[in-house]
């Protein structure tokens, strides 16, 4: 079952999950290009295989967070668009805050690889920074699928390594990226 993560919206509370605010994060950024949001440039965008970005976007409208359109085009609905301002402004927020503290490149090390720590070096990544994933400095647990079988937790961080290296960072080794810094 996916985590759900508690996100402050103006006076309430929404439980929504990681991939849901990212997904909707960047429908977001997407939209604000002035182009149509259709589901192949949000795949593109997110570097998130066509299948599962469809998938995605139906279990999103299902719940009310976007609406699709003439030609399959994407728009956030009041509840999406609300939550999305709320991960723009964190973005921005954070982007402001490295970028006066003169950080131009983030090693990124932690608890869990496939969730937090792949999210925060694709973040960082959108926002130009350089980033570094130190593989053996993360750490995930074995994933129950839908099929009632178990994904194990190696497996999930080879797949996060893939996934991010090389459009979002370089993936190495712990002790690389502390040679790096010397």
């Amino acid at each position: 079952m996916p985590r759900s993560s508690i996100l402050k919206t103006g006076n309430s509370t929404t439980a929504t999950t990681a991939s849901v605010q990212d997904y909707l994060a960047a429908i977001y950024d997407l939209a604000g290009s002035g182009k149509p949001v259709i589901g192949a440039r949000l795949a593109k965008h997110m570097a998130i295989s066509a299948p599962a970005v469809t998938e995605a976007i139906h279990r999103m409208a299902r719940g009310g967070y976007v609406k699709i359109g003439r030609g399959k085009q994407l728009t956030l609905s009041p509840k999406g668009r609300q939550i999305a301002e709320v991960m723009a402004r964190r973005h921005r927020l954070l982007e402001r805050w490295l970028t006066d503290k003169g950080i131009e490149g983030i090693v990124v090390c932690g608890i869990t690889t496939n969730h937090c720590c792949e999210t925060t070096a694709r973040v960082g990544a959108n926002l130009g920074f350089e980033m570094s994933f130190a593989i053996d400095a993360t750490h995930t647990f074995d994933l129950d699928d839908h099929e009632g079988s178990t994904i194990a937790a190696d497996e999930l961080a080879r797949v996060t390594a893939a996934n991010l290296d090389p459009e979002f960072g370089r993936v190495l080794t712990a002790a690389d990226a502390i040679a790096e810094l010397r």
